[in-house]
């Protein structure tokens, strides 16, 4: 193939020749996949050497795999042990999120099984760069040529047909490292979201364990915690019963909460100014709904119904409403604190607990769907704090969620940040 004129829309201002365009068979002329060496053979698997299957390919860097072979496995079976750097795709896929379209590149010496192709450096070709061209055409690429059905597949002449459009490897090269800063500024964001999770979960092990117990102001201890049942403490108050179908996310009068939401994205400590929750279509009759039906700052909002164990009776804490209309709709619970016993956010934790997760996952019923009743969330039994230590662990743990959503969310700008990247700086 000829070279073509197209440039990127992003690019590094040292660099104006013409980028290239060309088969991958035209620049790749062996390409190879691997193979399982006989199990029957015990000392194969016994090796050190990584040997990377589809379903490690994790669109980064593989450094360990869960099974190694041996030097005879590798001589035996004519494997080829390919050296650091090696770029590796999946070529038979289950569909997504399987290994469709999955790639990696290797940090350690590694051979591979069947179900991998491998790309090497070339005088031409820089495999990082082909690994970021691949983060944006790879699924793509599956969806338009693999073969087969739920299970699919590429074979060589279907990857050798792969139109690569590619400039000097030198600035192959710098698009590379500057997309592997912005992965290395993604991983660490990564790790340290991680790290904040881990800490935020031993610590309310550990303060609903009452192995830590804080103090007051003037270093007294507080009161031991009573043991109460949640129905001594909520009543329930009645919600709705509009679907989805009846509600937008452009505008209208009141908001309503979708027990969907409480399952997949709406934080524990609900704030309505952080969420994005529909409003009513305003053709809907809200006239009959009394003022008590609202939600009010303090509210447990409970997921009545699910279809896994993990988020039966989910539950999220209205913390604050900016004075809006909001009401919870289809397979919610209400739960309003009688008598204010509960200081504003700690519920949110709570309702988080081994204990009260483990009561609430036992007492729920069903086959397909899971349901929980009022009954028996009234039945939960949990131990109490007095309100001044519940607002010593509230504010403590709502400090640490408020540095997990800055962290969170500057990993969210980073990971939109390398997308933009790859749909600028590739053609």
């Amino acid at each position: 193939m000829t070279a073509v004129s197209k440039v990127p829309k992003l690019r590094f201002p040292e660099f104006s020749d013409e980028w290239h365009e060309n088969f991958i068979g035209e620049l790749y002329t062996n390409l190879k996949t691997g193979s399982t060496p006989s199990r029957l053979v015990k000392d194969y698997f016994q090796g050190n050497n990584l040997w990377i299957t589809s379903g490690e390919l994790n669109f980064g860097h593989i450094n360990d795999t869960i099974e190694k072979i041996s030097d005879q496995a590798i001589k035996d079976t004519n494997l080829r042990l390919y050296p650091v750097g090696t770029f590796f795709i999946a070529i038979t896929g289950l569909e997504a999120p399987g290994t469709r379209g999955k790639c990696a590149i290797n940090d350690i010496p590694a051979t591979t099984n069947q179900s991998c192709m491998a790309f090497y450096e070339t005088d031409e070709i820089h495999t990082k760069f082909l690994f970021y061209w691949y983060l944006k055409y790879g699924i793509p690429l599956y969806y338009k040529y693999a073969q087969g059905t739920k299970q699919q597949s590429f074979n060589n002449t279907i990857v050798e047909k792969f139109v690569l459009h590619y400039p000097s490897k030198p600035e192959q090269q710098k698009i590379a490292s500057f997309l592997n800063a912005v992965d290395t500024k993604i991983e660490k964001l990564t790790k340290k979201q991680e790290l904040l999770e881990q800490y935020k979960k031993g610590g309310m092990q550990k303060i609903f364990s009452q192995e830590i117990r804080f103090r007051a102001d003037d270093k007294s201890e507080f009161p031991e915690w009573k043991e109460k049942l949640f129905g001594e403490i909520y009543s329930f108050i009645n919600t709705n019963s509009f679907s989805r179908a009846l509600m937008n996310d452009v505008q209208g009068r009141v908001k309503n909460i979708h027990y969907g939401d409480i399952h997949t994205k709406y934080r524990s400590n609900f704030h309505i100014n952080k969420e994005n929750v529909p409003f009513l279509n305003d053709d809907i009759e809200i006239s009959k709904i009394k003022d008590e039906q609202y939600c009010q700052v303090k509210d447990l909002v409970i997921a009545d119904a699910s279809e896994d164990y993990k988020d039966i009776g989910k539950t999220i804490e209205l913390i604050d409403l900016q004075n809006e209309k909001l009401l919870a709709g289809l397979h919610t619970y209400i739960a309003r604190d009688k008598n204010d016993v509960m200081a504003l956010g700690f519920a949110s934790y709570l309702m988080q607990t081994n204990n009260i997760r483990n009561q609430i996952m036992k007492s729920a019923t069903g086959i397909s769907v899971l349901g929980i009743s009022k009954n028996n969330l009234s039945n939960v039994k949990f131990l109490l704090p007095s309100k001044e230590e519940q607002t010593k662990i509230a504010d403590f743990l709502s400090a640490i969620d408020t540095k997990i959503d800055l962290v969170s969310k500057e990993l969210q700008n980073a990971k939109q940040f390398k997308k933009a990247l790859l749909q600028q700086m590739f053609i």
